[in-house]
C-alpha cells in the first residue's frame, strides 16, 4: 500500500472532489481525528483574493511541497503597558 503524503501549510495542493487547487493556508485538527485545510485559490477577483476552500486532508492532493514558507509568527493577545510588536 502506498503512503499518502501528509499535507503540510504552504503546499499547492487540488480537492479530488471538486478540482479546486491553491495553497494550504489554516490547518483545524478535531478532537475526533479529522483534518481539514483551508486553501487559498490564486485568483484575485475585483482586487481582492477568493474566499478560503476547506477541505479533508483525505480529499487533498498534494501538487507541490512548501510552495509558501511559514514566515515570523506574531501573536495576538494582550500586551502589558502597551508593548510594541517585534
Amino acid at each position: 500500500m502506498k503512503k499518502k503524503k501528509m499535507v503540510e501549510l504552504g503546499d499547492k495542493v487540488k480537492d479530488m472532489v471538486s478540482g479546486f487547487t491553491g495553497i494550504t493556508v489554516t490547518k483545524l485538527s478535531y478532537l475526533q481525528g479529522c483534518d481539514r485545510f483551508a486553501v487559498q485559490a490564486p485568483v484575485i477577483k475585483n482586487e481582492k483574493p477568493t474566499d478560503w476552500q476547506y477541505f479533508d486532508e483525505t480529499q487533498l492532493k498534494v501538487l507541490k511541497k512548501g510552495v509558501v514558507k511559514e514566515g515570523n509568527r506574531v501573536v495576538g493577545g494582550y500586551k502589558p503597558d502597551n508593548a510594541q510588536r517585534p
